[in-house]
């Protein structure tokens, strides 16, 4: 039971970090894994932190290559 409940957990916490991704404007399959990823090692609230933010929202380079 407490294995299934690990499994839920995770897969909420993907699914929260992928449509993150996905309003940053990412959409391959390679960035949203890479901001997934960096969701589950750096904490899943990454993105809010100014610097990453900046990066991920510069409107010159594709949503894509900012990660």
């Amino acid at each position: 039971m407490a294995e299934e409940k690990t499994w839920k957990e995770l897969l909420a916490r993907v699914g929260v970090a992928h449509l993150k991704a996905v309003k940053y404007g990412i959409q391959t399959q390679r960035g949203i894994s890479q901001f997934v990823g960096l969701a589950l090692t750096a904490g899943a609230d990454f993105d809010e932190t100014p610097a990453v933010r900046a990066c991920l929202e510069r409107p010159c380079v594709s949503p894509d290559y900012n990660l």
